[in-house]
């Protein structure tokens, strides 16, 4: 069975307003295709990157996650967000979710904002309004400076609570770093 990449050579950093996630270790997830529909009929207990006791609550709730998913195929990075309270996975919430990745595992490149633990590589964004669904890429001067590359459109659906999006593996990472 084919898996998902290790946090050796990925790492995660979703933000929310206020909330930061930050994932390190071996955490291994599921080489699988997820359908988007708005579900989590797609993903088990093995997919979960972070649960609602490792993720800090934001204000408002709806801007906050109860649990946080991951799965790959050869095409995709799928991610499903179970935020917290109504309204939260509707891309036309004002909330813009920025899913942060340090794709080359280097916290001396990318995007670091004083306070993050690494090197931000590529920056997903979804929501601001239903004005937001896209991936990109790092192109600041300094780790310190916001300047981003558009690469391409994210796919995604959601209901009242979830949302789950499906990242082109091509906007984010060689296939070599897939294992």
């Amino acid at each position: 069975m084919k898996r998902f990449i290790s946090m050796r050579t990925f790492c995660l950093l979703a933000v929310c307003t206020v909330l930061a996630l930050s994932a390190s270790a071996d955490l291994i997830g599921t080489y699988k295709t997820i359908t988007l529909d708005g579900s989590l009929s797609d993903w088990n207990a093995a997919d979960t990157l972070y649960n609602d006791a490792e993720i800090g609550d934001g204000s408002p709730a709806n801007s906050s996650y109860e649990n946080i998913y991951a799965a790959n195929d050869g095409i995709s990075l799928y991610l499903g967000l179970d935020t917290k309270v109504t309204g939260g996975g509707d891309i036309n919430n004002d909330w813009t979710r920025n899913i942060y990745m340090d794709t080359d595992v280097n916290s001396g490149t990318g995007f670091n904002a004083g306070w993050m633990s690494h090197g931000y590589d590529r920056l997903v964004q979804y929501g601001a309004g239903g004005g937001s669904y896209s991936v990109f890429e790092f192109n600041g001067a300094t780790q310190a400076d916001w300047g981003w590359n558009w690469l391409g459109l994210i796919a995604y659906s959601y209901s009242d609570d979830i949302a789950e999006l499906a990242v082109p593996i091509s906007n984010w990472a060689s296939p070599a770093t897939l294992r």
